[in-house]
């Protein structure tokens, strides 16, 4: 079938410019710049206290999904900012997302008009996906959800900030113990920090001071007070799994590391004592202290406790960006591509129109003939084009055959067979006509009788051919016109050369000139009516003066500026105008 087929004329513009569409779209704000997310809106197992979605212009894309018959547009680099009501870290507190949000719109026509747009009233909400590009927020809270909830466990006073005894006894010695533990965020030595030596386990490093004072040893008192710094770690399962971080501390491995004096203990006996626990009682005085020390480790893993931080999945945060993107562009209703009937286009007279989405161009097939078929549209776009538009051959030889039909006084030929008077003082008869088109021409050929022509009573017959093309002239108004364009003709006579000459004359600048004339300004006509492009007419002769190249109004979005370009192309099947 034909390039058309089986419609009368089909409009495809490029996938570059549904691109340019939708930027225009976001130009004009029918796609939003920014959006304020409401309070309380879910973020997983969060609510929301204030957010923005930011849509940037550089991110705006598409891409052809002919399988749907729609279009994926893409709104990349789409930045999401959530403050968290209530957090429970304040790790938690603010989240910086960037996300690409892919749309499936379909390509139809708009309610109740024959303009075609894409589809956003009714989109269901599977047609939205999300990508977060910024990677999933959640793994980065992992040692910050756990320090920050052990942090609160010391602030509430849940790990105790010190424990004392009397008369404690660690081997052979009894002292009176007074340990205090600290968290100083502006003391790293003082504070309590977290790690992940893998995976599957976190470590938390608790520091602690140890005095004793009223030492005693086999009766025998020991040169006292004695001060020492170090730190109890407690090493302990992790799992971090989509919704949750978990460490599960009350089962933790306790240790503790090297023992150092205190410098804070006035009087510190720490460097006298422990020589002498080795030299009088063979006794590694660290070791001992370790042991004691970690004697105290009980209560602070009683204190913390096992931890689990709820989180939103990552799925969830794609979630919640679809349904804010998703709710904003369906409240800005539907995006139009080719909106003829915008602003009160009289000329527009389209039947119907079926849109069809291709690999890489969108085609409007215009007014269905029988064994139309849309589904094997390809893209005639030329190279280097935006857009095109191919009139069916059936249409084109239809105009002229119309154009040759007309009365003579209206400029045509009033029909086939038919005599021209007066032409360079003879009657010239045309006896038959044919049109089709070819590669690069509109072709014709017949035959003519030039009566009397030789000796005052002899008639003279001749078949002819001519060729004809068009060409677009750009009008000082912004619109553009056709003119035709002879491409040659031929008689085949081999008489007196004045009767070639006017058959010639005749043929070129009359008969086919003079169709070829009329024939254009139809085709203008047909073009305006079906594709609603600017109309100009002359205020007198009423006849089409100009055309735009595209409806210069887009529904929602504002006005576009299109034209035609040259060459006009005439194929045996269509004839194709591209700009």
């Amino acid at each position: 079938m034909s390039t058309t087929q089986g419609f009368e004329l089909v409009a495809e513009v490029q996938q570059s410019f549904i691109l340019q569409v939708a930027q225009a779209a976001y130009d004009s704000s029918k796609i939003p710049h920014s959006t304020a997310i409401p309070a309380g809106t879910s973020f997983g197992p969060y609510q929301v206290a204030q957010g923005t979605v930011n849509i940037p212009r550089s991110g705006i894309g598409v891409t052809m999904a002919p399988a749907q018959n729609a279009v994926t547009l893409l709104l990349g680099s789409t930045h999401i900012q959530v403050k968290i009501a209530n957090p429970p870290i304040p790790s938690a507190t603010m989240f910086d997302l960037l996300a690409d949000v892919s749309l499936t719109l379909p390509v139809g026509t708009l309610p109740d008009s024959i303009n075609v747009g894409l589809i956003l009233t009714a989109l269901p909400r599977s047609n939205v996906s999300v990508n977060l590009t910024s990677g999933d927020p959640v793994g980065p809270l992992t040692l910050a959800a756990i320090q920050e909830y052990v942090d609160q466990q010391y602030q509430n006073n849940t790990i105790p900030h010190s424990i004392s005894k009397n008369g404690a006894s660690f081997g052979i010695f009894t002292a009176d113990a007074y340990a205090t533990i600290s968290d100083d965020p502006t003391d790293p030595a003082n504070q309590i920090e977290t790690s992940q030596p893998s995976a599957s386990q976190v470590k938390v490093s608790i520091p602690i001071h140890l005095k004793l004072t009223n030492i005693m040893a086999g009766g025998q008192p020991v040169p006292s007070p004695l001060g020492v710094q170090t730190r109890i770690d407690i090493t302990a399962p992790l799992t971090v799994i989509p919704g949750s971080i978990s460490a599960k501390i009350t089962q933790g491995q306790t240790s503790v590391e090297a023992i150092a004096a205190d410098p804070a203990v006035a009087d510190n006996q720490y460097a006298t004592d422990k020589p002498l626990a080795q030299s009088i009682y063979g006794i590694d005085l660290d070791a001992l202290l370790q042991q004691q020390i970690k004697s105290y480790a009980q209560a602070l893993i009683d204190g913390i406790g096992d931890i689990t931080v709820i989180v939103p999945t990552q799925d969830q945060i794609e979630t919640f960006i679809g349904d804010q993107v998703y709710n904003d562009l369906i409240a800005t209703g539907n995006i139009g591509i080719w909106t003829p009937n915008t602003g009160g286009n009289p000329q527009v007279t389209v039947n119907n129109v079926t849109p069809r989405v291709l690999a890489d161009a969108l085609a409007i097939a215009i007014n269905s003939e029988n064994g139309a078929n849309p589904g094997a549209l390809g893209n005639f776009v030329p190279s280097g084009r935006e857009f095109a538009l191919a009139v069916d051959a059936p249409r084109v030889l239809a105009i002229i055959q119309q154009t040759i039909n007309e009365p003579q006084s209206e400029g045509g030929l009033g029909g086939i067979p038919t005599t021209i008077n007066n032409v360079d003082g003879h009657d010239v008869k045309v006896n038959s006509l044919t049109t089709t088109l070819q590669e690069g021409s509109i072709h014709f050929e017949g035959n003519v009788t030039v009566p009397n022509a030789i000796a005052g009573h002899i008639d003279v017959s001749a078949d002819f051919h001519a060729d004809a093309g068009m060409t677009w002239v750009n009008n000082p108004d912004g619109t553009q016109s056709i003119q035709p364009v002879d491409l040659g003709s031929g008689v085949d006579l081999s008489v007196a050369a004045w009767i070639l000459s006017l058959l010639l004359g005749f043929i070129g600048g009359g008969l086919i000139g003079g169709v070829i004339a009329i024939v254009v300004m139809v085709v203008a006509s047909n073009l305006a009516s079906s594709i609603g492009g600017a109309v100009i007419k002359n205020d007198i002769t009423k006849q089409i003066t100009g055309i735009g190249a595209w409806p210069q109004t887009l529904e929602g979005i504002g006005t576009v500026s299109a034209s035609f370009q040259n060459p006009i192309d005439i194929h045996a099947d269509c004839i194709i105008f591209s700009g």
